[in-house]
């Protein structure tokens, strides 16, 4: 379509302020993006560049544990969500087979019949032998049966000894069923919480295939990557104020256990690990935190949460109610 020769001379004016305003904006563009995020290290925000880093909370402890035999899942003695004392036994394989071998290992351990058996036949052997010496010396005894009486004392003596020796096997032995019976029962390592069950009651499972999974919620464990330029104010036994992004958890005061003197070249940073009390359970693992490294803790650490019921659902009520004090 053809504009009228006005027409034409107000769509050139139009597309030509149209250019400028476009080229306007290209050239601000990388100024305004660089003055907005001038002197905060890439992926940490702002956040970093004031002393805050983010992290989540982690159990101190965790183990999927598994027996060292085959066999059938039995029972499980704990639920999931149930609180444990070191030692406590959380699922036993059916051992009705092993616990047989085990009572006859027994029996043969205790037992001393076949030495003193061995004893008396070379007590007997012995007693031959010198009587047939006697009867050597006075010329009453031949040469070939002083002989045999020295073999049969001799092959006494040993089977004495021999005796002997399957005795310290067969204690030995039960020593082993023992071991192997208690191999069918898993027990807890250290105090903790029962998170899954890996298997089911009546599953069948191989040596070493995982059945339960325990963890340890006091304390929790928090690691972080800190921008190089915190690490002059970061130091061991620091105490640090740890605020869950979450407000319906209450701030804490955690301890910084450990700082990394190799740091990550690629994104300048370097992993500091803390340990948060958490006596109480109210905190969970997985918790969304901030870390303030740059200043000093503006609440108590020794301050014990209030009981103000903040946001805990009735499973983690009924956990904190049944919970016992348990230390390793």
């Amino acid at each position: 379509m053809q504009l009228p020769p006005g027409d034409y001379g107000v769509f050139r004016r139009c597309r030509f302020r149209w250019f400028l305003f476009l080229a306007a904006i290209i050239h601000c563009w990388p100024g305004a993006m660089a003055s907005g995020q001038e002197g905060v290290p890439p992926g940490l925000g702002t956040e970093s560049h004031a002393g805050v880093v983010v992290g989540f909370t982690a159990p101190f402890r965790k183990a999927t544990l598994a027996t060292l035999q085959q066999g059938r899942i039995r029972r499980f003695a704990v639920d999931e969500g149930q609180m444990v004392a070191r030692g406590d036994t959380l699922v036993e394989l059916d051992d009705a087979v092993q616990r047989a071998l085990t009572e006859i290992a027994r029996l043969e351990a205790e037992s001393d019949l076949r030495v003193e058996l061995a004893r008396v036949e070379m007590k007997r052997a012995q007693e031959e032998l010198d009587r047939v010496s006697r009867l050597s010396s006075d010329a009453m005894a031949s040469a070939k049966e002083m002989s045999e009486a020295r073999a049969e004392a001799d092959a006494a003596r040993l089977s004495f000894g021999l005796s002997k020796l399957e005795h310290e096997e067969a204690v030995q032995d039960y020593k082993m069923h023992r071991e192997i019976l208690a191999q069918l029962a898993v027990h807890a390592p250290f105090a903790g919480y029962v998170s899954a069950h890996l298997k089911e009651l009546g599953e069948t499972v191989e040596e070493r295939e995982g059945i339960i999974d325990l963890v340890q919620l006091d304390p929790l464990l928090i690691s972080v990557d800190c921008p190089l330029e915190l690490m002059r104010s970061v130091q061991l036994d620091k105490k640090v104020e740890i605020r869950p992004v979450d407000s319906a958890w209450r701030p804490r005061v955690g301890t910084v256990t450990f700082i990394n003197r190799v740091a990550d070249a690629a994104s300048q940073t370097f992993k500091v690990k803390l340990h948060v009390p958490n006596k109480d359970l109210r905190w969970i693992s997985g918790l969304k935190v901030e870390v303030h490294l740059g200043r000093d803790p503006v609440i108590d650490s020794d301050q014990k949460p209030p009981d103000d019921g903040l946001s805990v659902d009735p499973p983690q009520a009924a956990l904190m109610s049944s919970r016992r004090d348990f230390s390793d």
